[in-house]
């Protein structure tokens, strides 16, 4: 079915075919099927992400680019279908779709890297033995573990993602990459049972150590038994290579692969999409953006009157201290109802108070703050595990 889809995304189709294939959107971003043309997008847990999520599979299924703005406004299935109708029947944006389309290179003995990498690569030599873009993640894992079929299903996550057998180093005076065709698996096996097995927090400060950019892969895995039916599963990946949607991509793809099932193939890769951002950049895209952040905020002159309790330090460094903190649950859901009831996301409400908060410790009511974006929004992206994210700049004015 979603052959068809895709294949006949060019043509007009009648408003029940349409509403039908959003149904199959929503699903696969709500995990809510069949709603009603009635069901309200936020309140059936649509968020900022999902809302990306959704209009870029909207453009992936009727190659039609729907503004961010429009699933605000209409925020009814019904109404989010009646706008991919009326606009898909007249063509729009088809053109530039097809334009950005992202194409799978040919094998070469090296790739270009992006934007993102370029920078992360050039921090990191600054200080090979940090640690600050090394992304790690643990999960409990209960009952028993079938460690072969662990191996190899680790085997088919590094061969199905390139970004796990990816290498960077200098080629003539520029940042590139390097892809292996085959690796051994980055996992091992302990057992640590016992009343001496070491804490969690002591286990993860060994197993989080420097990588080394110039040699793959720039992934590791372990695999801890505690005890016979509990394990400890660490992961530890450089930023370099991937994000925070990578994380969740692995971990969707291994558990699929580890219960046998058939993942499609992926038609592009990071080097792909590497290799078509530079594309862009080079035909004038910088240029456009360049304007328009000049216009933004090129004639501001922004004070830092954030007062610190201590010096800068001269040397750059990521050390520092995190602060935890729980909400209960009514302030959660008072959070959550006063959001719906301004037809906005609590994302939007918790960015809003914290631009609130600066301005009483500044006094200042002009400012910019930065915050992540997905970096996502090509369609053919959104399975592939690669260093996407970048920081959008939201000017504020109090």
């Amino acid at each position: 079915e979603e052959t068809v889809i895709k294949r006949s995304a060019d043509k007009c189709r009648t408003k029940e075919e349409v509403f039908h294939v959003l149904s199959s959107i929503w699903e696969e971003v709500l995990g809510e099927k069949d709603p009603a043309k009635d069901r309200d997008f936020f309140e059936a847990g649509g968020d900022s992400l999902n809302s990306i999520r959704m209009a870029v599979l909207i453009e992936e299924y009727f190659g039609l680019s729907i503004p961010q703005e429009v699933l605000f406004e209409k925020t009814m299935a019904g109404e989010i279908a009646a706008w991919i109708y009326e606009n898909i029947c007249e063509g729009r944006d088809r053109k530039e779709v097809l334009k950005n389309q992202i194409v799978s290179l040919d094998a070469q003995p090296f790739y270009e890297t992006s934007s993102g990498q370029k920078r992360i690569y050039t921090v990191q030599s600054m200080d090979p033995q940090s640690t600050a873009y090394n992304l790690a993640a643990v999960y409990t894992v209960e009952g028993k573990i079938d460690e072969e079929k662990v191996k190899e299903s680790v085997q088919k996550l590094v061969e199905r993602h390139e970004a796990f057998r990816t290498y960077f180093g200098l080629k003539d005076g520029e940042i590139v990459q390097y892809i292996t065709e085959s690796m051994t698996p980055p996992i091992e096996f302990v057992k640590e049972e016992g009343k001496k097995a070491p804490s969690l927090k002591e286990l993860v400060r060994e197993f989080v150590q420097p990588f080394d950019l110039e040699k793959a892969p720039l992934l590791r895995m372990k695999v801890v038994h505690i005890q016979e039916d509990k394990h400890y599963f660490l992961m530890d990946m450089h930023h370099i290579i991937s994000d925070q949607s990578s994380i969740d991509i692995l971990m969707k793809d291994f558990y699929a692969i580890y219960q046998g099932e058939h993942l499609l193939p992926l038609t592009v890769h990071f080097k792909d999409f590497a290799a078509w951002q530079n594309k862009r950049i080079k035909g004038g895209e910088m240029d456009r953006q360049l304007t328009y952040w000049m216009d933004q905020l090129g004639k501001e002159r922004f004070q830092r009157t954030l007062h610190y309790d201590y010096l800068t330090p001269g040397n750059r460094s990521f050390s520092g201290k995190k602060l935890h903190f729980k909400w209960d649950a009514l302030l959660c859901e008072k959070l959550t109802t006063f959001s719906k009831n301004h037809n906005v996301t609590p994302y939007m409400v918790l960015f809003l108070t914290l631009e609130l908060l600066f301005w009483k410790y500044t006094e200042e009511k002009r400012f910019v703050i930065g915050t992540a974006v997905e970096g996502r929004r090509n369609p053919s992206l959104q399975n592939i595990v690669g260093m996407f994210v970048n920081t959008l700049a939201i000017f504020t004015s109090i």
